[in-house]
């Protein structure tokens, strides 16, 4: 198997709701740098018409409008659970990122709280629909969820009455 080199240049797809941002960067750009161009993506005004264009028949959830770079923060999938990448100076090359890397946003409360992650997954067929992704799920979507232990009786079983039993 040939050496992986690392890439020259970082192809970033950067996911939320409905929207996808494509960004080129160079691998020493930092997250911060990053945020920042998300940011001003984010408040273009075109970034109204490709999610609320008024033609669109249904009524979808919009991101919520973001002011600066500390109302939402970057994650990205690892291993079926998405993980919080920590603003500062750490570089896409020290994040090891690929070089066709899929990162999302995930935003924040007034308070400060960070809001459920929320994208569409487009279908790969066109027959298909759309797959709406939220983490953390509710507790009620949860598949892997445990259970309470369901409650046992108050009743006294004492070995013998199992031996007896069986």
């Amino acid at each position: 198997m040939p050496p992986k080199f690392p890439a020259k240049v970082h192809q970033l797809q950067i996911k939320t709701h409905t929207q996808t941002i494509f960004l080129t960067l160079a691998p020493n750009t930092t997250v911060d740098d990053v945020k920042q161009s998300v940011l001003d993506a984010l408040s273009l005004p075109v970034s109204d018409l490709v999610t609320n264009p008024a033609s669109m028949e249904e009524e979808e959830e919009a991101p919520p409008t973001v002011q600066d770079v500390n109302d939402f923060v970057l994650c990205r999938e690892q291993k079926g659970d998405y993980e919080t990448i920590p603003d500062g100076s750490k570089t896409l090359k020290d994040l090891n990122l690929p070089g066709w890397a899929v990162l999302y946003i995930r935003f924040k409360d007034p308070n400060g709280d960070l809001l459920p992650l929320q994208f569409t997954r487009p279908s790969l067929d066109d027959e298909e629909e759309a797959t709406e992704i939220t983490y953390p799920a509710p507790d009620a979507d949860r598949p892997n969820k445990r259970k309470a232990p369901m409650e046992a009786e108050e009743e006294n079983v004492t070995l013998e009455d199992i031996v007896d039993a069986i």
